[in-house]
């Protein structure tokens, strides 16, 4: 981190507790403990031999939170990560060096062919509101686009829609300035600093008769980006989309859900990935190995039916499908609240296409996941 950029940051905390009078303190405390236990109908990669894996994961994330007053808040999320696995594959979870975080606070216990034990801070940031700003510095997770599977305009914290063991985006390493001019439009300042370089971005959001609009802007990794997103409402129908540009690529999504009863919801989503391929032939998939894309091709589209068959029962239905090769995932999810704490979750996602496709690469797998918060 330079100098400078220390300077400013020691500069604006000053300025946050300048003159702030400490009151009593109040310590809040939740977090949740997950575990999913999965066999894989596992392919070798790049390859056609299939053989069964299975894998078992835990998650412990506790989420302390230190108010000093209303104005000020520390937060801090912490995850211990268990994973069991019966053989070293690419498919199995694991830990990735996450780009947008500077400090490394990440820590591995064990790590073999077998088992898998970490523990790491996601989220460690200081929230200050000072008349209509809005500041946090630290660990973070910027949340911003409106697509419900894809964000392009998300440069901070993407993720891949087929990770279905991971709940939270990771936290990215920044200074996040927001001026809110009123309720529903504010502008928001983000400093991203890395290893080799810093990122900048701005968004601004505002309402059009009951549409939500944002436009953003930044430099990542030396390129300049535009994005814009928009959500409201269209007849009875919620309609969303993103849209991201840049000197090379173009990325956007259209969505719209629609509740067809208080018990049917239903969800379609088209993605053009605009730094994918359009032929199979084309595709590298080393990029998925380590990590530099999250999908190949150009074009997706996504449906989604949820269906409340019980007060405490849930049934869903995902199908997602790569336009340019005809791969495509279903999965089936049925949860049930056996506590009002505890929720029981079966899982099935089933991976198609010929050989080489994208979706084909993907493992079939069944699953069970047991979510307790606390």
């Amino acid at each position: 981190m330079s100098a400078l950029l220390k300077t400013n940051i020691i500069l604006l905390l000053v300025f946050i507790f300048k003159n702030v009078s400490i009151p009593q303190s109040q310590l809040y405390f939740d977090g949740y403990l997950l575990n999913l236990g999965s066999v894989q109908m596992q392919k070798t990669p790049l390859g056609s031999q299939s053989n069964n894996k299975f894998q078992n994961i835990n998650r412990l994330r506790i989420r302390p939170r230190l108010e000093f007053n209303e104005d000020i808040t520390l937060t801090i999320e912490h995850e211990t990560f268990i994973l069991y696995k019966n053989g070293n594959e690419f498919h199995s979870e694991k830990y990735e060096k996450i780009m947008g975080q500077l400090v490394n606070l990440h820590f591995t216990l064990l790590n073999n062919s077998i088992w898998q034990i970490t523990h790491f801070i996601d989220r460690l940031h200081l929230m200050a509101n000072i008349d209509r700003f809005n500041i946090t510095l630290g660990r973070q997770r910027i949340a911003w686009g409106t697509g419900r599977i894809w964000n392009p305009t998300d440069m901070f914290n993407p993720i891949n829609p087929t990770n279905f063991a991971k709940i939270e985006k990771d936290g990215v390493d920044a200074a996040l300035m927001k001026y809110n001019f009123s309720s529903l439009t504010d502008l928001s300042i983000v400093i991203n600093p890395t290893k080799h370089r810093t990122n900048f971005a701005l968004r601004f959001r505002t309402n059009f008769s009951e549409f939500d609009v944002s436009l953003m802007s930044g430099k990542f990794n030396k390129n300049l980006v535009y994005g814009i997103d928009f959500a409201g409402n269209l007849l009875n129908a919620g309609v969303r989309g993103e849209m991201l540009v840049s000197s090379q690529i173009i990325k956007y999504i259209l969505g719209m859900d629609y509740q067809f009863s208080p018990k049917i919801y239903s969800l379609i989503e088209y993605h053009f990935n605009g730094a994918g391929k359009s032929k199979k032939e084309n595709y590298n998939f080393n990029d998925l190995i380590t990590n530099n894309s999250i999908y190949l091709a150009r074009s997706y589209i996504n449906f989604q039916l949820l269906f409340i068959v019980h007060p405490l029962s849930t049934i869903s239905i995902l199908l997602n499908r790569n336009l340019n090769d005809d791969s495509r995932y279903f999965s089936l999810n049925l949860s049930y609240s056996i506590l009002e704490n505890l929720n029981l979750n079966w899982i099935t996602n089933i991976f198609f296409g010929k050989e080489n496709t994208e979706y084909w690469y993907y493992p079939s797998s069944l699953g069970l996941r047991l979510e307790y918060f606390f």
